[in-house]
């Protein structure tokens, strides 16, 4: 918000900013930002609800709405933003939770060979907490 990097800004509200990102993933990906500086989302909820109140205001579906918050979950700008992704099915964008239907056919292996470790590993973590509190019986 320095006003140092080159920005196409869609639209100006008096509390948020929609622009088209230095290096969009889809077509349209806008970025909503808060004209007031929070870091993340979890910071201040009034900031957060006039947000995603802005998003809603710009964002048609199908669409992806993501935020995040912390680098550990990917966050590399730490001034609260949400973007707003719009989606076609095989765009060939991937997120964690793609399926099948929304790849295109090229990867249904690939995914469905993810999914199936994301759940093996669900259920392993499961049942060792359960081991750890004495309440595996069939394990």
């Amino acid at each position: 918000m320095a006003g140092t990097a080159a920005a196409r800004i869609v639209r100006r509200w008096p509390d948020a900013l929609a622009l088209h990102p230095l290096g969009p993933v889809t077509p349209g990906h806008l970025l909503v930002i808060p004209l007031l500086h929070v870091p993340d989302v979890t910071t201040d909820p009034e900031v957060s609800a006039t947000v995603m109140r802005r998003v809603s205001e710009i964002a048609t579906p199908p669409c992806n709405v993501i935020t995040s918050a912390g680098a550990a979950a990917t966050q590399t700008v730490f001034h609260a933003h949400v973007h707003v992704l719009p989606r076609s099915i095989g765009d060939g964008l991937l997120l964690p939770w793609s399926t099948p239907a929304t790849t295109g056919d090229g990867r249904r292996q690939h995914w469905h060979r993810r999914r199936c470790h994301l759940i093996r590993r669900q259920f392993n973590a499961l049942k060792r907490l359960l081991q750890l509190r004495g309440g595996s019986e069939h394990g």
